[in-house]
């Protein structure tokens, strides 16, 4: 049986147990049988809207059927804004089909589809519509606009979930050569330091190098490529070079005086083995510090080395910031779930150390808090450290010798195990 518009209209009458007449008289509407019989034209938008409340119809079940009737390209956007929402992508790629072949051109119609998705506040409705409109710039060739949707969906998505959007990253990079040049680079260095965070250091400097290299670019993401280059080497262990890129680094942007420079000379102090200058380095930044992302690495770091030389009240004392790390939470300066993961990271330590010190509950609803911190951005890796590191907890406690063979897992640690569990693995299937 052909489903059209009509038929469904009549299948939620005919469920709520309403004749024609009755719905007809209740709504002070005509010509509902020519209607369900499809021998008229489509109804009004206003006269749907009637019908989709009163028989309590689900937009997104007649919308496709409603809008492919309809020539009047505001109508059909009307449609669109509604059921943006709870649309599937395939609902959204028909829909938008019809509007842009409705559209006095191909470009007209692209033009106020991409007006329309910068305008959604919600940010997966967002991510999804600009998925839909890459797909149609595929189909009609237009490259530039594939660039720009691909470059939109990546930048929201990378913020909802970290590990899986990183293929979208990849994806750009392969189209970014189509975008302007200031946005060709912002992609190069958003992919770059995705790639960092996601441990693939390798990848992270092939993108950074591209802007390193650039002697004609004067755009601000150089300084940020450099930072994020040389720490790339130095991951690598390749310390001597990273440490001529720093040295570069300062010298060229004047930054001997920064934070960047302060930290990053503590970390090559602290991989190359020399402890104590890493963390009076690291101590004397911390007595005139700054409120910003920089103090959460510098914090991170320091508590590292406290728990390395046994100096756990000294790392105690770093929790006082903790209200610094809260603010950097709650403002939107565009460094995506960056800041999120540095804070999953402190937790994770504050949880060691408390466990060290003796504290087994309080540390391992801290770590609660840690995987509960990766969950959120999707960062699959961290969250399985973490988690890893609370079994190992209570392996230890289970072969202790204060109370050998008592699990530290009560009932609600177990469930909020499942549910942190449950919540990264649905992350990963809808993506």
């Amino acid at each position: 049986m052909n489903i059209t518009l009509g038929s469904v209209i009549g299948k939620y009458r005919e469920e709520m147990g309403l004749s024609i007449n009755d719905v007809e008289k209740t709504m002070k509407i005509t010509r509902l049988k020519r209607i369900e019989d499809g021998t008229t034209s489509q109804p009004k938008l206003q006269t749907l809207d009637k019908l989709i409340k009163f028989l309590k119809i689900p937009i997104e079940e007649i919308a496709e059927m409603y809008v492919n009737k309809v020539n009047n390209k505001e109508v059909v956007m009307e449609i669109l804004q509604r059921v943006i929402q709870v649309s599937t992508e395939e609902l959204l790629f028909n829909i938008t089909h019809h509007f842009i072949t409705i559209s006095n051109s191909i470009n007209a119609g692209m033009s106020d589809l991409k007006i329309f998705a910068s305008s959604i506040k919600e940010k997966k409705h967002a991510a999804i519509l600009y998925s839909v409109l890459a797909k149609h710039a595929i189909t009609y060739s237009r490259n530039d606009l594939l660039a720009e949707f691909l470059f939109s969906e990546y930048m929201i998505q990378r913020d909802i979930d970290i590990t899986k959007s990183y293929y979208l990253g990849k994806r750009l990079i392969d189209h970014a050569h189509m975008l302007d040049e200031e946005k060709r680079i912002i992609a190069l260095y958003k992919v770059g330091v995705h790639a960092n965070l996601l441990k693939q250091y390798e990848d992270s400097n092939n993108y950074l190098k591209i802007i390193v290299q650039d002697h004609k670019s004067d755009s601000p993401y150089k300084e940020k490529a450099y930072h994020a280059y040389y720490n790339n080497l130095i991951n690598i262990g390749q310390i001597n070079e990273g440490e001529c890129y720093l040295e570069e680094y300062a010298l060229k942007f004047n930054k001997y005086d920064s934070s960047n420079y302060i930290i990053d000379k503590a970390i090559i102090y602290a991989k190359t083995n020399r402890i104590s200058k890493a963390i009076f380095a690291l101590e004397e930044y911390m007595k005139n510090y700054e409120e910003n992302h920089d103090t959460i690495i510098a914090i991170n770091l320091l508590m590292e080395l406290y728990i390395k030389t046994n100096r756990f009240d000294q790392a105690r004392n770093l929790y006082q910031y903790e209200g610094s790390f809260e603010r950097l939470l709650k403002v939107d300066n565009l460094r995506g779930p960056f800041n999120q993961t540095r804070y999953g990271l402190y937790l994770r330590l504050k949880g060691r150390i408390e466990y060290l010190v003796g504290n087994v509950r309080s540390a391992v609803n801290i770590i609660l808090d840690s995987m509960e911190a990766f969950s959120a951005i999707g960062f699959k890796d961290e969250f399985l450290e973490s988690m890893r590191i609370l079994y190992t907890f209570n392996q230890t406690q289970l072969i202790g010798h204060l109370s050998p063979g008592k699990t530290i897992f009560d009932t609600n640690v177990q469930i909020k195990i499942l549910e942190l569990l449950n919540s990264i693995i649905q992350k990963e299937r809808r993506l």
